[in-house]
């Protein structure tokens, strides 16, 4: 049987819309949220930050497919490669961006004078956080 392949990129389209305007949306809610500085700022790691952005995507991917067998009930073997390469292209750049973020917030936390509460900071196997305060007599 033959598969329109316009229609493949129709449900992609159609799937991916409404998840893709969610994902912007927290987007920027992370964003704000990491531009409005308090007197206590806590940073997780740079590699906690990444890897929730790429599951993130790599949670839509998989949602996005399972909905399109649902739907058309057929298995994915007829999808072309490319798609998959354009997947995990995307997974990799949302993990860069989480990387990336985490880096800037750092640098902008240092430009405006926050200092490092050796106390407060946390290290352990699968966490990581490190606490900034702006006024040094904060941090006990």
């Amino acid at each position: 049987m033959k598969i329109n392949r316009f229609k493949v990129f129709l449900y992609l389209g159609l799937f991916l819309a409404p998840f893709l305007s969610i994902f912007g949306y927290f987007s920027l809610q992370v964003i704000n949220t990491l531009t409005a500085y308090e007197s206590i700022v806590t940073i997780y790691s740079a590699l906690n930050n990444a890897s929730l952005f790429a599951l993130f995507s790599i949670t839509l991917i998989v949602t996005t497919f399972t909905i399109v067998v649902l739907l058309t009930g057929k298995s994915l073997r007829w999808m072309p490669k490319i798609i998959l390469f354009i997947l995990s292209g995307m997974v990799l750049i949302s993990f860069i961006a989480g990387w990336t973020m985490t880096t800037i917030t750092k640098k902008e936390l240092d430009e405006k004078g926050y200092i490092e509460c050796t106390s407060e900071r946390e290290f352990a196997l699968k966490y990581s956080s490190k606490t900034y305060v702006l006024p040094p007599e904060t941090c006990d």
